[in-house]
């Protein structure tokens, strides 16, 4: 029995790193949306200039705005504590060599972004402008994105991306293991 339940937790474990993560950006209905596979979605929606941001759950909506006006009325009292800290130093190679790490971590884990769908739609009030973007655009079209050009004022941009969490866990742990190297292995 307990076997059982180790064998499904870890199925659940694995079944979060491999599930889609989704970020979508609609400047017509101005929100953007982070979904993780259907558990949870993250929302920010832009009313009257000011956003909104909403948690939503299988099971209930939490807006965010309510949580933090009734978070402003307490009043929090802050303790400083002072300890005495190892300090952590690197030198100017170190760092060198560690930004370009991260520039790669940053780069590897955007070659691996899906795009689901993207829309544009433009119009820049200037017809013999529009007439130019329309060769530039079309040749931007595919199956999963859809462009554009009309003369009667009407823009809008639709993006839809997919990510695996397991795709950012791997390229930290490479991240992690270089920096690793660097700080402590690698001989001076």
């Amino acid at each position: 029995m307990l076997a059982i339940i180790i064998m499904a937790i870890l199925l659940i474990i694995i079944w979060l790193f491999v599930a889609p993560i989704t970020f979508s950006i609609d400047s017509e209905k101005k929100e953007l949306l982070f979904e993780y596979s259907y558990i949870f979605r993250f929302r920010v929606t832009i009313v009257d200039f000011e956003p909104i941001f909403t948690i939503e759950l299988p099971f209930k909506v939490i807006n965010l705005r309510k949580i933090a006006s009734k978070r402003g009325k307490k009043k929090l009292k802050k303790k400083h504590r002072e300890k005495e800290k190892k300090r952590f130093t690197l030198s100017v190679s170190e760092i060198y060599q560690l930004g370009k790490a991260g520039l790669l971590f940053i780069k590897k884990s955007m070659a691996k972004l899906k795009i689901i769908k993207a829309e544009l739609y433009l119009d820049t009030g200037n017809y013999h402008l529009n007439a130019m973007l329309i060769p530039v655009l079309s040749s931007l079209e595919s199956r999963k994105i859809s462009t554009a050009i009309n003369f009667v004022g009407f823009n809008r941009l639709f993006v839809k991306l997919q990510y695996r969490a397991v795709y950012i866990l791997w390229q930290a742990l490479i991240l992690a293991f270089k920096f690793i190297y660097i700080k402590f292995l690698r001989r001076k």
